[in-house]
């Protein structure tokens, strides 16, 4: 199959590039490399690259023409961004996935794979979090989640796109940006404990999040991808079901780091839960698609393997 992946340079659109690659798909990647690098894609030269933006309708078009498959994963996805600059993120993430969808349907392409966000569920207590929890965002950026969940179930409905919609919960892996102030809090703890410098806890760190490791979500992506008629729920969470605190986070990352650094204290961040843990029963769907069991790979190891990325750089 032919596939397009949004934001295809960046830390999990790479990733899913290397998966598709891997099982003989051609990949087309679509990226405005505001926070995706080329460099992410030097692992194959079939990658063909389209510099250019999900905002611009007919950079959208020019990009799906010809596609079976599109993985829409280009987004603004700072929380704290999207409270500053709400504008831009409606721009980014309503209007770019409203533009791609449409262009793929002009396409007629035959499945289009959404990233949502455990953001939806907001600062939800019914743990842990099943896809038909009560869904209260918090944010600009959860808010905008949520309206493209709601658009791709409108394309499915009214023009028979066959959308896939993923819940994604915290994700860690290599590639993964440690250079951002929004940077996700695994690459910035593990950046600044390898080069033994402090590092700050906003809240008491006893928050919890659930994390999976970027080479779990894939598969489930590509799988998505390539046989959308076995996700035809409205959304899928996508999770490990574990409860970590930010507090066990540091301790494991200290461990797989060896190093043993300075902590402080801040006040929690506006407009972030506190809170998360979600249901992975879809990973049974996914063992069945795929005719063998499927867990999620264990935190520490998966921890393991990123700090040694980050350590080889």
């Amino acid at each position: 199959m032919r596939f397009l992946i949004t934001g295809g340079a960046g830390f999990i659109g790479s990733h899913t590039a290397e998966l598709l690659l891997s099982q003989g798909h051609t990949v087309t990647v679509l990226d405005n490399l505001s926070t995706g690098k080329k460099e992410n894609l030097a692992f194959d030269k079939k990658v063909e690259f389209i510099e250019g933006d999900v905002k611009d309708k007919a950079a959208c078009e020019r990009a799906a023409k010809g596609q079976d498959g599109v993985i829409h994963l280009a987004a603004q996805v700072s929380v704290i961004h999207s409270l500053e600059n709400p504008a831009h993120t409606h721009q980014v993430n309503i209007d770019g996935t409203l533009n791609l969808l449409e262009a793929s349907r002009k396409a007629g392409a035959k499945s289009f794979v959404f990233a949502s966000s455990c953001a939806v569920y907001g600062d939800n207590n019914q743990l842990p979090l099943m896809e038909t929890a009560t869904l209260k965002p918090l944010s600009p950026y959860a808010v905008s989640k949520l309206a493209g969940e709601n658009y791709c179930g409108m394309y499915r409905q009214s023009h028979g796109l066959k959308t896939c919609v993923f819940r994604f919960f915290n994700i860690f892996g290599s590639r993964q940006d440690d250079t951002s102030p929004y940077s996700g809090v695994i690459a910035i703890f593990a950046k600044r404990l390898l080069a033994s410098q402090g590092v700050t806890l906003f809240g008491d760190g006893n928050q919890t999040r659930d994390f999976l490791y970027v080479k779990d979500l894939v598969k489930v992506l590509t799988l998505a991808g390539s046989h959308p008629e076995s996700f035809t729920g409205p959304a899928y969470n996508l999770c490990s079901g574990k409860q970590t605190t930010v507090n066990q986070l540091f301790a494991h990352l200290s461990k797989a780091a060896g190093k043993s650094v300075s902590t402080q204290f801040a006040p929690a961040r506006t407009g972030e839960i506190l809170h998360s843990l979600g249901s992975y029963q879809l990973y049974g769907k996914v063992a069945d698609s795929l005719g063998a069991p499927f867990q999620p790979t264990p935190l520490e190891e998966g921890l393991r393997e990123t700090v040694r990325w980050y350590a080889s750089r």
